[in-house]
């Protein structure tokens, strides 16, 4: 039963999570465009956030609302947790384009870091 009401209360937290961020998203559609710099100066500058600005909306409809409902169920069970033990993965290297096991580019004295954040 308790296991029941602990599922129950994390999915209600991922559908209000998703709910606040569409919310929040189609709201800086409609904005006028000097508020909407200020918030999204924080993540775009110059070029980029004037080319942001004139695009017609952020808000995807209904394929938005499902990705966002993806990553609130992703984040509630991660796979990995900081300090864990590096899951055997596979990678492509960059330079040959072999696929080798991650940790076989880990080298002793040297950090591996792994950044999974966007490259555009």
């Amino acid at each position: 039963m308790l296991a029941g009401l602990r599922l129950l209360r994390c999915k209600v937290g991922d559908v209000a999570a998703v709910i606040r961020d569409t919310l929040l998203i189609w709201l800086i559609d409609w904005l006028p465009n000097h508020i909407r710099r200020r918030i999204l100066c924080k993540e775009y500058s110059g070029d980029a956030l004037e080319r942001r600005l004139k695009k017609l909306r952020i808000f995807g409809g209904y394929r938005m609302v499902k990705a966002l409902w993806r990553f609130a169920k992703v984040n509630r069970n991660p796979m990995v947790a900081i300090g864990s033990e590096v899951p055997h993965l596979r990678v492509l290297r960059l330079d040959s384009e072999a696929e080798v096991p991650l940790l076989s580019l880990a080298r002793t004295g040297r950090p591996l870091v792994l950044n999974f954040g966007s490259c555009t």
